[in-house]
């Protein structure tokens, strides 16, 4: 954890860049955002949103499954929708930075879903769908459950639900928002939109070595695997500390929860309980 910004940034290098920090100009990333820029709700139905943030290969999938995704005020249901925005190429190089992701994060959980998310349906029913089991009960009965109309009435049906006095939230899991965190609650607070984070940490040493074996832009890069484990985990530990940093001084209308998965996996009745005990959109 020791170290100046120039040491941490060092350290940090492959993994922020994957992460939407290589250093782009603020009027660009201005620009780019702009292009993406959806409709905004009204402040008095904004949807609450729930979401998990951890880093990649940290048990994240699963957690998002166990604890969100049959949530019964999880009325919609986002894993990694940021992926598949840069996955399509929806924006040029210069316009996949964080503040398109966050921008078409925020207005998919107030129901301004872009159409060209939507538009090829091989990508989105080929990611989505393998990772749903809602998905894979509709297409059963030969129905499509991730269609553009599909998914903004169950969004709609957050705010409904919500108007009428019930408790319904749009639920998510990313990956992808890790070093950028403050940027993301910010964005939520400043657009009144009521946000949960879920923040889990794996051992750094587990998540470090999987990626490594797992990720592409990881694997045996180096002939040292001592030397790249080593500074894998140093990137990953880096990233962790700012998030954690943030959401330790996280603005209004932010609700911060943290747990271990190691916690879930040892003792996931009492792990899942205090969760939902402390994350508002989650309690019945």
């Amino acid at each position: 954890r020791g170290g100046g910004k120039g040491q941490v940034r060092e350290a940090a290098g492959e993994t922020l860049k994957l992460k939407g920090e290589a250093g782009r100009s603020k009027a660009r990333s201005e620009r780019s955002a702009a292009g993406w820029q959806g409709s905004v709700t009204s402040r008095d139905h904004r949807n609450p949103v729930v979401i998990l943030l951890s880093e990649g290969r940290s048990g994240s999938t699963v957690t998002g499954s166990v604890l969100l995704e049959h949530h019964p005020h999880c009325t919609m249901y986002l894993d990694e929708l940021v992926w598949l925005v840069f996955r399509q190429h929806l924006a040029s190089s210069e316009d996949q930075d964080r503040d398109v992701a966050i921008d078409m994060f925020l207005n998919s959980t107030q129901c301004a879903l872009h159409p060209r998310v939507w538009a090829d349906t091989d990508t989105v029913g080929g990611w989505f769908s393998k990772r749903s089991t809602y998905a894979n009960q509709e297409r059963a009965k030969g129905v499509d459950y991730f269609t553009i109309e599909k998914q903004q009435a169950l969004c709609r049906s957050v705010g409904e639900a919500v108007s009428s006095g019930s408790k319904a939230s749009v639920c998510a899991k990313e990956i992808r928002f890790q070093g950028f965190v403050r940027e993301l609650i910010q964005a939520a607070s400043s657009r009144g939109i009521p946000l949960s984070v879920i923040y889990m940490l794996r051992d750094p040493r587990a998540t470090a070595f999987s990626q490594m074996w797992v990720f592409p832009t990881q694997r045996l890069k180096q002939r040292d695997l001592s030397r790249q484990s080593s500074d894998l985990l140093k990137a990953v530990c880096a990233v962790a500390r700012r998030d954690l940093d943030a959401l330790r001084d996280a603005p209004p209308g932010v609700t911060v929860v943290e747990f271990c998965f190691e916690d879930l996996l040892s003792n996931p009745l009492d792990a899942v309980e205090q969760i939902y005990r402390q994350t508002p959109g989650l309690l019945w």
